[in-house]
């Protein structure tokens, strides 16, 4: 997505968007940590116990906040939402319902629902981001594909691997603009479907291994998608520049990616329901910390490379 680029004089254009990404990515990303370091302890826990609610409800309460600055950044005119409206008004419809909700609903019910527990939280939990999850996904499959450019992937895909960089940046962006419609209509088909039955399930106790397994390929089309648009980017760069926040971007990002790559596999292999639990925590918690860090990061180069707010004169 272009709008976290911190000089891009066609679209942030400003100090205002740079301070506020600065600053909530900083919270955002503190809630992030929190979190998942409370999501790992919580799997050492008995399910149902004071200390397995307790830890929950702490748990929730720092997912509704950390999501509500990300989507107070998310929907700013001159952000991710205000792109869509202008420039594809389904996301945009799709945008706005999901910012409403994790800004207006979600900060409040989130927590609830771990306070009530039980089938109904846990139910509640499953869904509580569903309109955010299609949003992410509605927005690459909006995009047309172009099926003559589809042809030469094989091509670009080992450019990939190219000694020179640029021919490595190229080779991702243009991945980036053409493998992302398909990962966007298999995410919409598998959220959009099974994270539904998924919550109906735990709702009625009765889970299955194949229906989970079916909504987290929502998880791995997205991850496999953000890989490459992502991470990829952030690597590449980092190889270029050096730049030490780039390299810690694309630790977390590599970690996190493959972890959610992973996750309808872990869904059906026999393994134990606290390593199952552990390993979805760090997959969400690294995703959510990588997004966040990147947000506050991206605010902070704005900053640093515009500290008088000298972008504003060099572009007029």
């Amino acid at each position: 997505m272009v709008s976290v680029n911190p000089v891009n004089p066609n679209y942030q254009n400003n100090r205002n968007w740079a301070i506020a990404n600065k600053n909530k990515g900083r919270h955002a990303t503190l809630c992030a940590i929190g979190s998942t370091v409370i999501g790992c302890a919580k799997t050492c826990t008995e399910t149902g116990s004071l200390a397995n609610k307790v830890l929950d409800v702490g748990q929730k309460g720092l997912d509704a906040f950390r999501n509500l600055e990300q989507h107070l950044l998310y929907k700013r005119d001159d952000d991710d939402l205000g792109f869509d409206k202008r420039e594809r008004p389904i996301a945009g419809n799709v945008g706005q319902l999901a910012c409403d909700y994790e800004t207006k609903v979600n900060p409040v019910a989130l927590p609830t629902a771990a306070i009530i527990g039980g089938n109904a939280g846990e139910a509640y939990s499953t869904m509580s981001n569903w309109g955010s999850s299609m949003w992410w996904r509605v927005r690459p499959a909006c995009q047309e594909i172009n099926w003559d450019e589809v042809k030469t992937l094989p091509r670009w895909i080992k450019k990939l691997f190219d000694r020179d960089i640029g021919q490595r940046q190229r080779a991702q962006k243009f991945l980036k603009e053409n493998l992302s419609p398909f990962f966007g209509l298999i995410g919409c088909f598998c959220t959009g479907i099974f994270l539904p039955i998924k919550a109906w399930n735990k709702l009625m106790g009765n889970e299955n291994k194949w229906i989970d397994a079916c909504a987290d390929g929502g998880l791995f089309s997205q991850h496999t998608y953000y890989a490459v648009g992502f991470t990829l980017d952030e690597l590449f760069k980092a190889q270029e520049t050096k730049n030490k926040y780039s390299w810690y971007l694309a630790g977390i990002g590599a970690a996190g990616n493959t972890m959610n790559m992973c996750l309808p596999l872990i869904d059906v292999l026999p393994l134990g329901d606290k390593t199952k639990t552990l390993w979805k925590e760090l997959a969400t918690g690294l995703a959510r910390i990588f997004f966040s860090s990147r947000r506050n990061i991206k605010g902070n180069e704005w900053l640093m490379a515009y500290p008088d707010n000298t972008f504003q004169n060099k572009s007029s």
